[in-house]
């Protein structure tokens, strides 16, 4: 009996250890499953990803509307210093796409915010994007001279000196200038003239090129201003005019000077934008005598907003301390549309989008200086961009249909400037 009882557990055993085994079809049928269900995921979680990416983004375009609604009427600040107003009022978590090309760190490229220890309201800018040259102008304090053909230690074939005359300075007569409206000028036919009346409140800057010894070299650039360009003094009796008047107490100018302003050959051009706030040196070239102008800059009155006839901080009202405050701020992934303006906007018309400069300065016919619109959209959610409009929307929509349209929508405000 307990051969039999012990032969019967061992068959038991047996039995039961069999009939629990997976056969080696049984597991690669399995394996097999995984592998389909792990395919399956790997091919839907990119589109998750991409889906979570984009709804970030627009998160992030209606928490900068938000931002600049500021419990009010819009307020916008102005686009060269949004950034620097976005990070003033708390709101920087929102300037970053999660992907964004964030290795471009400053609002416009070459260019880092204000120094700490710059009270001027003029910032140097890199030249346009079609152009691949480095910033030619080189701010300095003032200098004890700026004469010229002296062979002195401002010489140079690459650089434009540019320093402050006067800051504040409400003008007691009226200045004559050589440039007085937006536009192109490469010769005296083009040049505006006109005068800026006695009461105006401005800045003055002069820029000063002289090259080395008598060889001839040429020099291009750029500079922003806070507020608007209302005269350009670049010929030799205006500039011989206002040295007393404009000048700097502790510099010494080349009053009567001959040729120390532009010549009418084509050989100096220069462009004052849209919005009077950014000149374009498009090129200077000069041999032994060196080329020098006057920018004069109106500064906003009490209550203003300092908009005028350009783009308008609607309500923000901006003056050097603003600005100096804000600065042109750090990196982000969006860009502001340089012609909105509070005075004239249209809920339609562009406000932010995804850009790879932080301020969209888009040309409606092909003016020097303008951005290159489809080099520099950034299309980073499913080959749309996001963009926020002046009513608070915020849609995806393919490059081409941003492409400046009939009256320059969208980015053009009610009056179509």
């Amino acid at each position: 009996m307990p051969g039999r009882r012990s032969g019967t557990s061992h068959e038991s055993c047996r039995g039961y250890g069999v009939q629990g085994a997976f056969t080696l079809a049984e597991v690669l049928v399995a394996v097999c499953l995984i592998a389909v269900l792990v395919a399956l995921l790997m091919s839907i979680i990119p589109a998750v990803w991409e889906t979570a990416y984009d709804a970030y983004c627009k998160h992030n375009l209606g928490q900068l509307y938000k931002a600049m609604h500021l419990g009010r009427d819009l307020a916008l600040p102005r686009p060269l210093y949004w950034v620097g107003f976005i990070e003033n009022v708390g709101a920087s978590g929102s300037l970053l796409c999660m992907k964004g090309d964030t290795s471009r760190a400053d609002p416009l490229p070459g260019r880092n915010s204000l120094p700490e220890n710059q009270d001027d309201e003029a910032t140097l800018p890199p030249l346009d994007s079609s152009s691949g040259a480095e910033q030619d102008v080189a701010a300095m304090d003032p200098p004890a001279s700026v004469a010229i053909g002296a062979g002195g230690a401002l010489e140079s074939n690459t650089l434009i000196r540019e320093f402050s005359e006067q800051k504040n300075l409400m003008l007691t007569t009226g200045i004559q200038v050589n440039i007085s409206a937006p536009g192109y000028y490469d010769s005296y036919a083009k040049m505006t003239g006109g005068t800026v009346a006695a009461g105006t409140r401005i800045n003055c800057y002069f820029l000063h090129f002289d090259p080395v010894g008598s060889s001839g070299a040429e020099v291009s650039g750029s500079m922003n201003f806070v507020g608007e360009i209302v005269g350009v003094i670049c010929r030799d009796a205006e500039l011989n005019a206002t040295d007393a008047v404009l000048g700097n107490p502790g510099t010494t100018y080349p009053t009567g000077t001959k040729s120390r302003g532009f010549e009418n050959s084509g050989q100096e051009i220069v462009t004052v934008s849209d919005d009077r706030h950014t000149l374009i040196i498009n090129r200077l070239y000069s041999t032994s005598v060196g080329e020098q102008m006057r920018v004069l800059v109106r500064l906003p009155g009490p209550g203003e907003t300092g908009g005028g006839s350009g783009g308008g901080s609607g309500g923000l009202a901006w003056d050097d301390e603003e600005a100096e405050d804000y600065g042109v701020g750090g990196p982000t992934s969006y860009a502001m549309n340089s012609r909105i303006s509070s005075a004239d906007v249209w809920p339609g018309q562009v406000l932010l989008l995804e850009y790879r400069r932080a301020v969209a300065d888009v040309g409606l016919d092909g003016t020097v200086g303008h951005d290159n619109l489809p080099a520099n959209l950034a299309a980073r959610h499913m080959g749309k961009v996001n963009v926020l409009f002046a009513d608070g929307a915020v849609r995806s929509l393919e490059p081409g249909d941003l492409l400046p349209g009939p009256g320059g929508a969208p980015w053009t405000g009610k009056s179509g400037k």
